[in-house]
């Protein structure tokens, strides 16, 4: 666990993303493609708010 190249550096921040694209094929397989937003958690299991926006 923990092993291999990282995708992401290293953060105490979650990063936000959102999803930008989703394709599913016959054989049960689906690809998810996500984008960083600017966006800030508001807290867990929230909806993402805009930078600077009060929570």
């Amino acid at each position: 666990m923990g092993g291999g190249v990282r995708l992401f550096a290293e953060s105490n921040e979650p990063v936000v993303l959102r999803l930008v694209d989703a394709q599913a094929f016959d054989s049960g397989v689906v690809v998810l493609t996500y984008a960083p937003t600017r966006d800030k958690l508001v807290g867990w299991g929230q909806e993402p708010g805009a930078p600077g926006e009060e929570g």
